[in-house]
């Protein structure tokens, strides 16, 4: 018999597999594409989350950045303003009724500041719900962040079509960063919320929210008074929506705008009995010497010295569009040739403002340097027009092929 060979106890030999080749950019850009494309679906078909997890990005950003004055205390004029009616509140258990009728004024040294913002009694709550301090100057700083985020995403969903992915990213990196803005950032003051206010107004004027956006123009006011300036800045966009639609014959169109109008004109109206029943309170009297054209007017000097780039830019981009909207007037006039005259004029007059922001934005800006021009200036004042003149700027850079050579340079 043969005997059956034994298997052999030797390992086979490892076979080593051939290399792969590296992939190319193209293809490493196509694979990171697929793997975003179950993100970017959902996203899409959400876009609330998209919106919530950008604010929270955003805040988290902010924080980082400004981490070493996180629990920084306000700075002297929040301070003496905000704060210190803040303070009064949280002592006194909330009493309104002696705020109003016995404390003095601001001039005076006393805590009757603001009276009708709701900021101080936010602060208030935070200093009587947190341990300490440190911790009611970290919760209002982040919700400070949290209104910063919600102004540079508004940026962003507002140029993103008339500008592009790479406009609508730079203008809002310039904004934060430009030392007028990111002062605000650090000292949480009352001129934020209300820019954050203004953009979100200029947004529902865009998407015709025409209703909401009343309400928040009521909202920036009772953040702070200058907020009134959104109702004002709008109702000029109200009035054109209000011709078009009548231009059209569109009745439902036109029986929203009435609404509308009515809604502003009403929060206009409350906004003035507020102001009026404020300088009829107590001690109300030492405010009015503030009133004084001539010393607003000098300011304006002070200002220019103070902040120079803001000037430089506003002079910049006013020359820019005032020759944009000229050729603008012209071709319209020449495309609508043969119709008559009062129908060529409306016709141009539709295509230079049709859409509202540059409308809203340029409005805000006059209407800010006029009302401070009563007073007097001061740079954060401007923190509320500010977003609109980088906009302005950014979709004058992104119009024409000269100047987009320049505009990311520009921006950055």
């Amino acid at each position: 018999m043969q005997r059956k060979a034994r298997p052999s106890r030797r390992r086979p030999a490892r076979t080593v597999p051939p290399p792969t080749s590296r992939l190319t950019r193209p293809a490493r850009l196509a694979k990171l594409r697929d793997a975003l494309a179950g993100p970017r679906a959902f996203f899409t078909a959400h876009p609330g989350w998209a919106c919530f997890l950008s604010v929270v990005a955003i805040v988290l950003a902010l924080a980082l950045w400004r981490w070493p004055i996180l629990d920084s205390p306000p700075y002297w004029d929040s301070a003496m303003g905000l704060c210190l009616e803040a303070n009064f509140l949280a002592d006194t258990g909330f009493d309104y009724h002696r705020l109003f009728t016995e404390e003095k004024r601001f001039v005076e040294g006393g805590p009757a500041i603001y009276l009708v913002s709701v900021l101080p009694s936010l602060v208030a709550l935070l200093m009587v719900a947190l341990p300490s301090p440190a911790a009611t100057w970290i919760a209002y700083r982040l919700l400070m962040f949290a209104a910063t985020a919600v102004l540079l995403l508004l940026v962003y969903v507002i140029l993103r079509p008339r500008v592009g992915r790479v406009g609508a990213l730079l203008c809002p990196a310039a904004l934060v960063t430009t030392p007028a803005f990111a002062a605000q950032v650090d000292l949480i003051g009352m001129d934020l919320p209300v820019a954050m206010w203004g953009v979100l107004y200029g947004w529902l004027l865009i998407k015709r929210r025409f209703i909401l956006s009343a309400l928040v123009a009521a909202a920036a006011f009772f953040t702070k008074l200058t907020g009134g300036l959104l109702a004002i800045a709008g109702t000029p966009v109200l009035l054109l929506a209000l011709a078009v639609a009548w231009w059209r014959g569109d009745r439902r169109q036109e029986r929203l705008c009435w609404i509308a109008l009515g809604a502003t004109v009403a929060v206009v109206a409350l906004e003035l009995a507020v102001v009026t029943w404020l300088m009829s309170l107590d001690h109300s009297q030492a405010e009015s010497y503030q009133v004084n054209v001539v010393q607003g007017l000098r300011s304006f000097g002070v200002f220019a010295q103070l902040v120079p780039d803001l000037v430089v830019l506003l002079a910049f981009t006013l020359v820019g569009w005032s020759f944009m909207w000229l050729g603008h007037w012209r071709a319209a006039l020449h495309e609508h040739a043969q119709r008559t005259t009062l129908s060529r004029t409306a016709k141009a007059l539709y295509t230079l403002v049709r859409d509202p922001l540059p409308l809203v934005g340029w409005t805000l800006i006059f209407g800010m340097l006029a009302g401070l021009a009563l007073t007097y200036v001061i740079p954060r004042y401007l923190t509320l027009p500010l977003p609109y003149l980088l906009m302005m700027l950014c979709i004058l850079l992104f119009s024409r092929p000269v100047l987009r050579r320049v505009a990311v340079p520009a921006l950055v």
